[in-house]
């Protein structure tokens, strides 16, 4: 479950952060598919005539939640290219140029029972490394663990070629 670091020609930086992998969300999930599920099938399989559109409308937009969650959990991979130069291609992740980057700093753990914690054990949290850039601050890291958080710190800031402090 380590994060995958890549560094092509001392030009691009690629960190792949690992999968999240939380079994809460997954066991939440599966029960909202088990009690939402129903409902929504029984919605959509009445006549047109008595079909109730806001039941509809609240029933899937529930579900499309519960699928946010599991795939942010079990396939999501947070992404940051940092680049020298020429601009990498890139399909997805976020990609930073090193000449926008004024400082980097990791963010102290969620409280549990914050808002910002709450939306984490469900799997929806921003990363802990923040990356300040001319056009504001970047959140990254979803999925890191503690150690694996301050080594790919490290490894931005010696990148970018920031001072540690």
């Amino acid at each position: 479950m380590n994060s995958t670091v890549t560094e092509i020609d001392n030009q691009v930086l690629h960190i792949k952060c690992p999968r999240q992998n939380r079994w809460f969300p997954f066991l939440l999930s599966c029960l909202g598919f088990l009690i939402i599920g129903p409902g929504l099938i029984e919605e959509l399989a009445k006549p047109f005539s008595e079909f109730a559109f806001l039941h509809v409308i609240l029933l899937s937009a529930i579900f499309l939640l519960l699928c946010l969650i599991l795939y942010r959990n079990f396939f999501y991979r947070d992404q940051l290219f940092l680049y020298r130069g020429v601009q990498p291609i890139s399909k997805f992740g976020l990609i930073i140029s090193t000449d926008m980057i004024h400082g980097v700093r990791i963010l102290p753990p969620v409280e549990a029972m914050s808002p910002e914690g709450k939306m984490d054990s469900l799997g929806l949290g921003a990363g802990r490394i923040e990356i300040d850039t001319d056009y504001g601050p970047f959140r990254f890291g979803v999925g890191l663990g503690e150690y694996m958080v301050n080594e790919i710190f490290v490894k931005i800031v010696d990148f970018c070629g920031l001072e540690m402090g």
